[in-house]
């Protein structure tokens, strides 16, 4: 479908992360938490907006930022996190394979996506540096064609 989409516009996608297990999924937020500023209000705040919806976000705010005794290296704040707490969230999005990290980087990217919306249902996140991008079902219709939410953190 994004294949079909990029022949019609002429553009490129680069899918940068598809499906994620826990670790993967806890990997892919502390990553995003360091370049915020660990223990920063920045960073803790960014967490927070972004995984509103999740349970234990405070804690993986904790962990994150240092605040557990005996989780130090970042291999065992990584793990920690995806054992304690990730694993215990509802599977949907990287964590069933139904979204898709893209990057900006590429010609017609945002209007491939934008295209897409007219052969599936796909909900578009613009998160600054990335599209988030969740293919909801095969069939078109449930999301308007154009819109695309935006996150910035």
């Amino acid at each position: 479908m994004l294949n079909e989409a990029a022949e019609e516009t002429g553009g490129t996608i680069i899918a940068t992360s598809g499906f994620r297990d826990e670790y993967s999924q806890a990997s892919a937020m502390y990553s995003n938490y360091k370049e915020k500023g660990v223990g920063t209000s920045r960073a803790d705040s960014y967490l927070r907006r972004l995984y509103f919806n999740y349970p234990y976000i405070e804690e993986i705010i904790d962990v994150f930022s240092g605040n557990v005794d005996g989780v130090e290296s970042e291999e065992a704040i990584i793990k920690y996190a995806a054992d304690n707490y990730i694993k215990h969230w509802e599977k949907s999005g990287h964590g069933i394979g139904q979204s898709l990290d893209i990057s900006m980087r590429g010609p017609n990217v945002r209007e491939t996506l934008i295209r897409s919306q007219h052969l599936a249902t796909v909900d578009i996140l613009d998160e600054q540096n990335h599209f988030h991008v969740t293919v909801k079902s095969l069939q078109p219709g449930g999301i308007t064609p154009g819109k695309v939410r935006t996150f910035r953190g």
